[in-house]
């Protein structure tokens, strides 16, 4: 995924693709994170409703 995002902004960014599509990635990782801790927060709850 990083490697084709690279390839894709080496155009405009030359030297400094590979810096951008990692800094990307963070961004994305980092939102998929949150997703993930805000989904955590239910599933105590979803067990138990699942059992009943």
């Amino acid at each position: 995924m990083i490697g084709v995002m690279s390839d894709l902004l080496s155009g405009p960014f030359s030297e400094g693709s590979l810096r951008y599509a990692i800094l990307i990635a963070s961004g994305a990782y980092l939102w998929a994170a949150v997703h993930f801790h805000l989904a955590g927060g239910t599933v105590v709850d979803d067990l138990r409703a699942a059992q009943s």
